[in-house]
């Protein structure tokens, strides 16, 4: 045998503070403020198990091809234009930053809609 096939299926565990950086380096904000340090110590262990599953940006995420979606409206139903509602331009603007996110990602596109609801904005 090989000095280079004994090697080969060695199995590195990493240090928690290896996995907590490895997590920071794809983008999570962790911090242990509300939990205790054996919870914080178990979470970091999920993520970090799960990492790869996990979008950290909307450009990760697969997005739904080949459906169809039909929504069947009771008889008589007319469509509903509310007004949008007012925000400041600043506001405005990272509304537009998020919407052109999502169509460069694929999650939206336009489209020629007659039911509008206004845009709630979370931060």
């Amino acid at each position: 045998m090989s000095a280079s096939a004994s090697v080969c299926n060695v199995n590195v565990a990493l240090s928690h503070d290896d996995k907590l950086n490895a997590l920071r380096e794809k983008g999570f904000k962790l911090s242990d403020v509300d939990l205790s340090e054996k919870q914080f110590m178990e979470l970091v262990d999920l993520l970090y198990e799960y990492r790869m599953v996990l979008a950290t940006d909307v450009t990760e995420l697969p997005g739904v091809t080949g459906v169809n979606y039909n929504t069947t409206l009771p008889p008589g139903a007319r469509p509903k234009r509310q007004c949008q509602y007012r925000y400041p331009p600043h506001r405005r603007e990272v509304i537009r930053e998020q919407i052109s996110e999502w169509e460069k990602a694929g999650i939206i596109e336009e489209g020629n809609v007659i039911w509008i609801h206004p845009i709630v904005l979370v931060q």
